[in-house]
């Protein structure tokens, strides 16, 4: 941990003797990291011309060896940005990568959801053009256990209910025109028509 006077000068570093006189590298003086109160960290240049993280923060005031605060020393601490930001770089590829899984995911469940709906009404239309047709015993299949299901099995009881209204429609229409045909012959034999064949 290198620590510096207000003008930049190196006064300690623990891993190179500082040369008389040296200062930190331009960026940090640019950046006035020096000079600033409050404890912090900024990505700049290091000292190999290198991208690095630099964490700073004033020498903390000591009762028994007030000196650094009254010199207004910075203490600095780096690490390569390459080093400190490898496990940012593999957890936001992870998070994206089970992001990417989540959003597949999510559209294959769309899609699954919607084609059961779907899948129901297109029964249900296909019924109704076939009863258009005049195709009045034809039925929808029931495919999902849902409302829809529930919808197309109540579709084709009340299906069957009409079918046999029809047909006691139609039946009694043709019953109705064998009596009347009947009691015309009828009629025609009390009259003395006897050409008539029942």
């Amino acid at each position: 941990l290198p620590v510096v006077d207000r003008e930049g000068e190196i006064l300690f570093d623990p891993f190179r003797p500082p040369e008389p006189g040296k200062k930190v590298p331009q960026s940090f003086l640019s950046a006035e990291i020096h000079r600033k109160n409050a404890p912090g960290w900024i990505q700049l240049e290091g000292f190999d011309d290198r991208s690095a993280v630099v964490g700073y923060s004033r020498v903390s005031h000591n009762s028994d060896f007030p000196a650094p605060e009254l010199q207004r020393w910075t203490t600095l601490a780096m690490i390569e940005s390459a080093e400190a930001l490898t496990p940012v770089s593999g957890s936001t590829q992870y998070q994206l990568g089970l992001g990417l899984i989540v959003v597949l995911v999510a559209i294959g469940l769309a899609f699954f959801l919607a084609s059961r709906f779907t899948i129901q009404i297109k029964h249900i239309t296909h019924l109704f053009q076939e009863i258009r047709l005049g195709h009045y015993e034809r039925r929808a299949p029931i495919v999902t256990m849902d409302e829809l299901g529930q919808m197309t099995s109540d579709l084709n009881q009340m299906l069957d209910e009409t079918l046999v209204l029809i047909q006691s429609t139609r039946e009694r229409e043709e019953l109705q025109n064998s009596i009347m045909k009947l009691l015309n012959d009828v009629s025609g034999l009390a009259e003395g028509d006897l050409s008539v064949e029942a």
